[in-house]
């Protein structure tokens, strides 16, 4: 797990398996390739939500953060961003 992003707002951790290491299901069994691209975590401490991508939308969002990226955003340009994944399914915060 990797923090990516941390603000007053948002956490983003990128939650990859490690390099050689098959992601495998609850029974043990390798996932299938279009999931073996990682994942991301999105923390919206404001709203308290969690949001888990994975798979294609994983794989949309890291495109998207790296296009981001290459033009040197600012904060509000970052926000931005995860504003725009903020409308999907989540699940409240709960501390353990």
């Amino acid at each position: 797990m990797q923090v990516l992003y941390q603000s007053d707002r948002y956490v983003v951790l990128s939650l990859d398996a490690p390099a050689g290491t098959p992601l495998r299901d609850a029974d043990g069994r390798p996932l299938p390739a279009s999931l073996q691209r990682g994942s991301f975590e999105i923390l919206d401490k404001t709203a308290g939500r969690d949001l888990f991508l994975e798979g294609a939308l994983a794989e949309s969002f890291r495109e998207g953060a790296l296009a981001l990226a290459a033009s040197e955003p600012d904060e509000e340009a970052i926000e931005a961003y995860l504003d725009g994944y903020t409308h999907l399914p989540s699940q409240p915060l709960v501390q353990h």
